[in-house]
């Protein structure tokens, strides 16, 4: 419709009160609001029921007005009781876990037995009395290896030793599987 104008008039007449004016008076379009629809009437069964369960539950309105300083404690005790739950039931595996650990050993220091290692000495002296010094300090060095890997042996469920030998097994398989 404002095409139809602008496009007939002039520059003069084609003006955009004109237009303006068109619309408003083309009654295809709305301008004023719409009257709204009559709501529709309630049966009168239905406003008997709500008006007899209103006065069947105001009783108990009334007393969750009255008891609401007590009933928001209440609930205020329950939300909290409700996330320390949470919490609990978040952390509690960790908390299971570190209490199984096992505390950390302070490192203990090897050392031989007293009896066995006078013995040793007294050999290694007697050796180095008749001037046989090296076969002295090679007993020393062969029982002093030999005790080595006694306790290593003994120190073989420790878990860095097991995750090296693990790496090391993975290695000599892929060398292996290289090789062929």
């Amino acid at each position: 419709m404002a095409r139809d104008v602008q496009v007939k008039g002039d520059s003069n007449t084609a003006s955009f009160d004109l237009a303006w004016k068109d619309v408003r008076a083309d009654a295809n379009v709305q301008f004023t609001p719409a009257a709204a629809p009559e709501p529709p009437v309630m049966p009168q069964w239905w406003t008997d029921f709500l008006d007899r369960l209103g006065e069947a539950l105001r009783p108990v309105a009334d007393g969750l007005v009255a008891g609401w300083p007590v009933i928001r404690i209440l609930l205020l005790l329950l939300l909290a009781a409700g996330v320390l739950t949470l919490i609990w039931v978040i952390l509690a595996p960790y908390v299971e876990q570190w209490s199984r650990r096992k505390p950390a050993a302070a490192d203990e220091i090897w050392q031989p037995a007293e009896e066995e290692a006078r013995e040793l000495l007294a050999e290694a002296e007697a050796l180095a009395a008749i001037g046989q010094f090296d076969q002295a300090v090679r007993l020393l060095l062969r029982r002093s290896i030999a005790d080595i890997k006694n306790t290593a042996r003994t120190c073989s469920d420790h878990p860095a030793r097991r995750a090296r030998s693990g790496v090391l097994t993975a290695c000599r398989m892929r060398r292996a599987r290289c090789s062929r």
